[in-house]
């Protein structure tokens, strides 16, 4: 292609355009030269940002959770949103539904560390929902001392759990 899209024979690349070796033809095609598309099937996973860096392609936006991990870690080259992430911190527990990660990364931006609402109990059930403790429902205790919700009436069976939020 740039045999003859050299910019003096035919249109050849515009300024804006980003900083590749590849060939026209790697994203472009004759019949439809604006829709460009790139096949990431070869790229090393682990290695998205070494292109999407903001400036040989668009990198994270700047409301993106702060984090390390590789792009590719929450999301893939076919659906980009929405993200997933699969946890494998010994704090998290899965509460059986759908949380947006702000629930538990609360800072601005979010942060892949979990800002906890109430950080005395961390890593307990009560460094989130200590805001929930009802005194009336737990007489003569605490929340210091039920802060692992896992006491006498508090069992994961199909009638009690999380999900059901019928503690």
């Amino acid at each position: 292609c740039a045999t003859c899209h050299n910019g003096t024979t035919a249109t050849g690349k515009s300024a804006s355009h980003i900083q590749t070796t590849e060939s026209c033809d790697a994203c472009h095609s004759t019949t439809s030269w604006i829709t460009a598309g790139f096949n990431h099937d070869s790229v090393v996973p682990g290695t998205c940002a070494t292109c999407h860096n903001g400036s040989t392609s668009t990198g994270k936006p700047s409301g993106h959770l702060v984090t390390s991990a590789s792009c590719d870690d929450c999301h893939t080259t076919s659906a980009w949103t929405p993200a997933s992430f699969t946890h494998s911190s010994p704090n998290y527990v899965d509460h059986g539904r759908t949380i947006s990660c702000s629930s538990c990364h609360r800072s601005t931006p979010e942060s892949a560390a979990n800002a906890w609402s109430n950080a005395t109990y961390a890593p307990d059930c009560a460094g989130c929902h200590a805001n929930d403790y009802e005194p009336g429902e737990h007489r003569n205790a605490s929340v210091s001392s039920l802060r692992d919700c896992a006491g006498s009436c508090h069992k994961s069976t199909p009638e009690h759990r999380a999900t059901k939020r019928s503690w």
